[in-house]
């Protein structure tokens, strides 16, 4: 038997055990389903490119989650701090033997968690909730004060108390004081973020299975960081997470760093996702909804001509995670929506698969591809240049990306909205699209529209290049094309209409859709 067959025999192996656990079929071939009719099939179980993945020694490994996790590993959590909890498997005797070596071992075991209701990552325990002042202090003392850090940027205030320092005086001594405090105020607001951090994050170890109860299971004011390759989880490369059935309104960061030099005309910046997933492999998301939902960054003041950003991505994947499908998820009212490589120079596979999701209401970022093989397929995605959120583009070529786009719906209202809305032009090359369609009709020119973006901004590398006497960067040389050198190695049906692939997408996507009970 050659090696390729050998693994392929393996991972069918694990795929029929686990089918028997999802009442599903497996799925290892890599070529399309050609439906007898429009109705695309559901998946209930790990499919797309989390169903691929290969351990660091090539052998495959299904991803099972909790599977087989013992009774006391089956959690039931309504708080955060039976969520922290359960995820550190407190109940195992592993954790309960007191010792680090003992504990990590206990994070490292299949763990159940069932959420009941709306958990707060703000939340004291004491029928109190963390806020902007109690991140001032705890657990790390600073003297952050976001007015403060605010005026820092006002030059002509920091003039004035320069003025007044240098007329000397009873007023120059007080005039220092606060031109010091202003000073710090940058480096405090580090401090702040991380306090705010160490309220906030709820870290997923490997081998967990979450799941929300019924239609409300939610997290407000708290995000879930994805990341078992860190030494936290003794750097595991299989993740094997499985997240379900769960609302996250993104976290609002009470410290955001505003900067000048991003863009045109400086923006602010915010530091906390919903979720994040850095680093990690063997991960399924699925029939979640993500959203800013009661804080909208459009509510917030305006300073420097721009509202001030609350709110990072709903779902980051960076640091080279890979072999991920994102299903049937809603992601609603937002600006930074997912991005795919934090920069780039964040080189890393990034085997991605998006079906059945929900783009609702974006501005930017649905998603955003560096490196990465990701594929797209079932999704609708809708909005207008004139909403509280309004679109700018959905997908974005980024730097060394490649993305198979496939039976996508689009549907862009308001002045401007047009088929190359769809694309925007960030250093890729590699995109290309199968059947999709744009406000009601087949999008004809979106692979032309793809190569003319990449182009003209090739074209405008150049031109700068040459005009400060440097050569271009390596990017602005590549061949601008819609041949990707993949395929994905599953086999997946694509949608024949736009009825069929927005029927398909509001039936199934978004948290409350699932009926997951609570365990015996």
């Amino acid at each position: 038997m050659s090696v390729k067959n050998s693994r392929r025999f393996r991972y069918s192996v694990l795929c029929v055990a686990l089918s028997s656990l999802f009442l599903t079929g497996c799925d290892n071939s890599s070529s399309h389903t050609e439906l007898a009719d429009e109705t695309l099939p559901v998946k209930t179980a790990p499919f797309g490119w989390t169903a691929q993945y290969k351990d660091v020694d090539g052998t495959a490994a299904a991803t099972t989650g909790g599977e087989g996790a013992r009774a006391e590993s089956i959690y039931v959590v309504s708080s955060r701090q039976e969520l922290k909890d359960a995820l550190s498997n407190t109940r195992s005797p592993n954790y309960l033997a007191g010792d680090a070596t003992a504990e990590l071992a206990a994070k490292l075991e299949p763990k159940i968690i069932y959420w009941v209701g709306t958990i707060r990552g703000d939340d004291l325990g004491n029928g109190t909730y963390a806020d902007a002042t109690y991140y001032k202090t705890k657990p790390n003392k600073t003297t952050f004060d976001f007015d403060l850090y605010v005026k820092a940027f006002d030059k002509d205030y920091l003039a004035q108390l320069q003025a007044t320092i240098n007329a000397g005086g009873a007023e120059a001594v007080t005039a220092q004081a606060e031109l010091t405090l202003l000073k710090k105020q940058n480096g405090q607001r580090s401090q702040y973020a991380n306090n705010q951090k160490a309220q906030i994050q709820f870290q997923v170890p490997p081998n967990t299975t979450i799941l929300g109860v019924g239609q409300d299971a939610k997290l407000e004011e708290g995000y879930l960081s994805i990341n078992t390759l860190s030494h936290t989880f003794n750097k595991t490369d299989n993740s094997n997470i499985i997240i379900r059935n769960i609302t996250f309104q993104a976290p609002r960061d009470f410290a955001p760093a505003w900067d000048a030099g991003d863009g045109a005309s400086g923006n602010w910046n915010a530091r906390y996702d919903a979720v994040s997933i850095n680093a990690s492999k063997n991960v399924w998301i699925d029939h979640c909804t993500f959203t800013d939902g009661e804080h909208p960054d459009s509510k917030e003041p305006v300073l420097f001509g721009k509202h001030i950003q609350r709110h990072d991505g709903l779902l980051d994947i960076e640091d080279g995670a890979d072999y991920l499908t994102i299903s049937y998820n809603v992601f609603e009212e937002h600006d930074k929506t997912t991005i795919i490589g934090s920069g780039d120079s964040d080189e890393g596979e990034y085997r991605i698969t998006f079906e059945g999701n929900l783009w609702s209401n974006l501005t930017q970022r649905a998603p955003r591809v560096r490196f990465g093989q990701v594929h797209l397929v079932n999704n609708y995605h809708r909005g207008a240049t004139d909403a509280d959120y309004p679109i700018l583009y959905s997908i974005g070529m980024g730097f060394a990306s490649s993305i198979l786009s496939e039976g996508n719906v689009f549907n862009f209202q308001g002045a401007g909205a047009e088929e190359s809305t769809i694309i925007g032009a960030y250093k890729g090359s590699k995109f290309k699209d199968n059947g999709s369609w744009f406000n009601g009709a087949q999008a004809k020119n979106l692979n032309q529209v793809a190569i003319e973006k990449c182009t003209a901004l090739q074209e405008q590398e150049k031109t700068a290049a040459e005009s400060a006497g440097k050569a271009p960067g390596n990017w602005a040389l590549e061949t601008c094309t819609n041949d990707i050198d993949w395929e994905p190695p599953y086999t997946y049906a694509v949608g024949k209409s736009i009825a069929a692939v927005e029927k398909y997408v509001l039936e199934n996507a978004g948290a409350g859709k699932l009926s997951i009970s609570l365990p015996d």
